[in-house]
């Protein structure tokens, strides 16, 4: 059973990876992502990092695919998803780690979405919990 320092450090993990996939450089990004898996390594164990790896590159490949496909995230899709999951842009901000009035401005279309194949993949992850 996780101790709650393991699992607050997991937590701040996990905040780590969103914002190394953000890194646009491949070379940063890889070697980022590969001290923050010697940081676990350390303080979790190897059971820890080898699962986060293994997580990671399944995240990688999941995102791969998704952009082979070009996918386009519209803003009647994006609100179309919000509502489906009943949730208001506030919640769903907060759910993403982004500012309410980013999602209030892909909805608008006034803001293009960065990363269309990560917030597809979100909103899909959101839809597979129990509410």
């Amino acid at each position: 059973m996780p101790t709650p320092r393991s699992a607050a450090l997991r937590g701040r993990l996990c905040i780590r990876y969103q914002r190394v996939c953000h890194i646009s450089d491949d070379i940063k990004r890889r070697a980022v992502w590969q001290a923050i898996i010697a940081t676990v390594k350390l303080l979790l164990g190897e059971d820890v990092a080898a699962e986060m790896e293994s997580t990671a590159q399944r995240l990688a490949d999941e995102l791969r695919l998704m952009e082979a496909e070009e996918v386009e995230m519209t803003p009647a899709t994006i609100r179309a998803r919000r509502e489906t999951l009943g949730l208001t842009q506030e919640a769903l901000a907060q759910r993403l780690s982004v500012a309410k009035t980013t999602v209030a401005r892909w909805e608008l279309g006034t803001m293009q979405v960065a990363h269309p194949a990560m917030l597809r993949l979100a909103l899909d992850r959101l839809a597979e919990r129990p509410r």
